[in-house]
């Protein structure tokens, strides 16, 4: 669809792929939420990951590899 709107007509070579699943349709639907939702709010994620990031830097600084 992408292809038909933007790019105008598909090219013939192509004719002999099969058309994407529900399946398919479903995961790139929700990739590109969770790319949305990580790009417009990326607190949300990071948030949760915070904790894990601090004690690891600690980690870093006390073995002496920071500046």
């Amino acid at each position: 669809m992408f292809q038909r709107i933007y790019m105008g007509k598909t090219r013939p070579e192509y004719d002999h792929f099969e058309k994407p699943t529900g399946r398919e349709y479903a995961i790139m639907v929700t990739l590109g939420v969770a790319a949305l939702i990580f790009g417009i709010a990326p607190i949300l994620v990071f948030s949760y990951t915070n904790a894990t990031f601090n004690n690891l830097m600690s980690v870093i600084g006390l073995a002496g590899l920071t500046n």
